[in-house]
């Protein structure tokens, strides 16, 4: 099964691990960049359908969609 993974964060560390994501092949990465993380919300409204896991790459971001009703799982892992 290929899981979509909706890939939450500034554009440049998107970038990165979308180029990581490339070496699963069970993984399909999908890019959801954001120029300012008040952004996010509108971000995962607009792709939040077409993923199957949210991958958050800042923290203040998980936060705020951990406090909305979203029902995909969620995860955050810290870049230390």
């Amino acid at each position: 099964m290929n899981s979509k993974v909706l890939v939450i964060g500034p554009i440049d560390l998107v970038e990165l691990v979308i180029t990581i994501g490339k070496s699963y092949s069970d993984i399909t990465m999908l890019p959801a960049p954001y120029k300012h993380e008040q952004e996010t919300m509108d971000v995962i409204k607009r792709r939040v359908d077409e993923a199957d896991v949210l991958f958050f790459l800042g923290t203040i971001p998980y936060q705020m969609a951990k406090n909305q009703n979203i029902t995909k799982p969620m995860v955050f892992i810290p870049s230390t």
